[in-house]
């Protein structure tokens, strides 16, 4: 996770522990959905980084199984050139691919925290069963563009703990994502 963030004269800057690993994405297509033990970890570090990010006010702008990283210690939310620059808001192509945006996004709305929240409920459905909660990669991307705008997720494969948090992470409202 992050260890320190702050913006400077409209820069962004994040210091992170250097993170040598594979991306999750990487990780789930060879081995298959994490265990529930390392599934916990990611949960916990990936919401503890994304809070220690958030005391700067900024978002990710883009996360998924590709943007982090699994390391021996355990998982790193990457911040790579292209989605640094995205955050401080000087080159759009940081945005995810469209089958990872928020419901708010479909219509046009800008990344936020609610969005970087959305994208972790997808990245941890992903990490525990091996697909986006919208369906296999080979869902047509029209398919999944209407399942994301109607709220229709899959978390069939999630146990009911993983889906007690998944669940509210991929909520419909972005003002209900953050909780109270």
């Amino acid at each position: 996770g992050a260890v320190a963030a702050g913006v400077e004269q409209g820069w962004v800057w994040v210091a992170t522990p250097l993170a040598f690993g594979s991306l999750l994405a990487d990780v789930v297509g060879e081995s298959g959905p994490l265990s529930i033990g390392a599934w916990t970890t990611l949960a916990e570090q990936s919401s503890e980084a994304l809070s220690q990010l958030y005391g700067t006010g900024r978002g990710l702008v883009r996360l998924t199984p590709s943007d982090v990283v699994v390391t021996a210690d355990g998982y790193s939310l990457g911040l790579g050139a292209v989605a640094l620059a995205g955050i401080i808001g000087e080159d759009r192509s940081a945005a995810p691919p469209v089958t990872w945006l928020a419901p708010e996004q479909l219509s046009g709305a800008s990344a936020s925290l609610e969005t970087d929240v959305f994208q972790l409920g997808e990245v941890l459905c992903f990490a525990g069963t091996g697909r986006l909660p919208w369906g296999p990669e080979s869902t047509p991307t029209a398919t999944v563009i209407g399942r994301i705008a109607a709220g229709e997720s899959d978390l069939g494969g999630l146990t009911a703990v993983q889906r007690s948090v998944v669940e509210p992470l991929l909520a419909q409202d972005p003002s209900v994502r953050l909780g109270p």
